[in-house]
């Protein structure tokens, strides 16, 4: 087929296209989506019962605020990274909250390898 004769094809045949929503709202959709079945998970597993304890835990509170911005950046992001002509720098957005995760539960293995030693592993 020629590639003339494709496009002649194309334009002939084809129809319009809606835009994508914005990929802040794709992400919000998204996490509207996926939160009531996180909590739902989190109910049939029964959630630990030292949650309220572990709440008022300020590096408790880092690593899982840490983690849900990971979540939520690298979402943005992936939206993001589908649309021709965005900016590309939108992919480095989930690096700092994964390095403060990451920070955090390295953290968290060093101090319980401080106090345990080899044994503790």
């Amino acid at each position: 087929m020629d590639t003339d004769e494709l496009i002649g094809r194309l334009v002939q045949t084809s129809e319009p296209v809606s835009r994508l929503r914005p990929p802040l709202t794709r992400a919000a959709l998204w996490f509207a989506l996926g939160i009531p079945y996180v909590a739902l998970a989190v109910v049939v597993m029964s959630p630990r019962s030292d949650l309220l304890t572990k709440l008022s835990d300020p590096a408790y509170l880092i690593e899982q605020s840490a983690a849900l911005a990971t979540g939520i950046t690298a979402s943005l992001a992936a939206f993001a990274s589908i649309v021709p002509g965005f900016d590309r720098r939108i992919l480095l957005l989930p690096i700092f909250p994964l390095a403060i995760w990451l920070g955090s539960l390295g953290l968290g293995c060093l101090q319980s390898w401080i106090q345990f030693g080899l044994d503790g592993l």
